[in-house]
């Protein structure tokens, strides 16, 4: 019996930083992209079993607030586990995202 492959989806704005994230979960099916108003449909084609998630992205991020994209993942995908990730200074968005 073939085991099905654990599906992660990470969405990650740095592109290099989303290119090592890829190497080192290769031994899972990798989706990864940055956060924007795309990622709710990508969420129903792939149907992650994890997101790994920057929840504080460049200043530069065309996406949207990634609090809210947070919750909307979670409403549409309640059984997906969720894996945020902040740079050191990021604690305040930490504590409100486990919120």
């Amino acid at each position: 019996m073939e085991m099905r492959r654990r599906k992660l989806l990470i969405l990650e704005d740095d592109l290099g930083l989303r290119g090592e994230l890829e190497k080192i979960f290769a031994d899972l099916e990798v989706t990864a992209t940055e956060a924007s108003d795309r990622v709710l449909a990508l969420i129903r084609r792939v149907e992650p079993d994890v997101v790994l998630f920057d929840l504080a992205p460049r200043e530069t991020s065309t996406g949207p607030q990634n609090l809210k994209l947070l919750r909307e993942i979670l409403n549409l995908a309640p059984d997906t586990k969720i894996v945020a990730m902040t740079e050191h200074d990021g604690r305040e968005l930490a504590v409100q995202a486990v919120g």
